[in-house]
């Protein structure tokens, strides 16, 4: 029996992505893919994934919109961690998604000083998760390793933790 997420998702993406490059349907076309990825099953945010360059064109386009910022960063940390946080990842994987571009994306992302905590805390998440596979990447772009370690000062229990823990995956990854 098919579950009712694989009777839904089949083709919608390739339905849905192509609306994010008409200007009338992006915003609502963002929040749908947010809604997606926050409400979906991993195989389904795996497959947003393969989107990626679409959504660092976006961010390279509008870079003073910040709600579609903290959108695209939502949408991209759900589906990268979906791929990353699997056992099999192998580096073709951290290629294939580009993974120093999305990093720099992500930074300039949080270098406005309008950025909200929706877009701090989906950037935390996916450091974590991507420190494990990535640490070579994140440790080439100082300004990353910095943010991390600023993470370690946060308020929120939770952020900090996020921080020590992808800090602690750069410094050793064999651990």
């Amino acid at each position: 029996m098919m579950r009712p997420d694989e009777r839904i998702y089949p083709g919608l993406l390739s339905k849905i992505i192509p609306l994010l490059d008409i200007r009338s349907t992006r915003f609502i076309t963002m929040q749908a893919l947010s809604t997606i990825t926050h409400h979906s099953v991993s195989e389904v945010q795996r497959s947003l994934a393969q989107y990626t360059p679409t959504f660092l064109r976006l961010m390279d386009k509008f870079p003073e919109n910040m709600k579609l910022l903290e959108l695209t960063v939502g949408v991209l940390s759900h589906a990268i961690n979906a791929v990353l946080s699997q056992d099999d990842v192998d580096s073709q994987t951290s290629r294939r998604l580009n993974m120093p571009s999305v990093f720099r994306h992500i930074l300039a992302a949080l270098r406005n000083p309008n950025a909200t905590s929706y877009l701090l805390s989906h950037a935390f998440n996916m450091m974590a998760v991507s420190s494990k596979h990535c640490h070579k990447d994140i440790k080439a772009v100082p300004a990353l390793v910095n943010f991390i370690v600023a993470g370690l000062r946060c308020d929120e229990l939770a952020s900090r933790c996020r921080a020590w823990a992808a800090l602690f995956a750069i410094l050793d990854p064999e651990a």
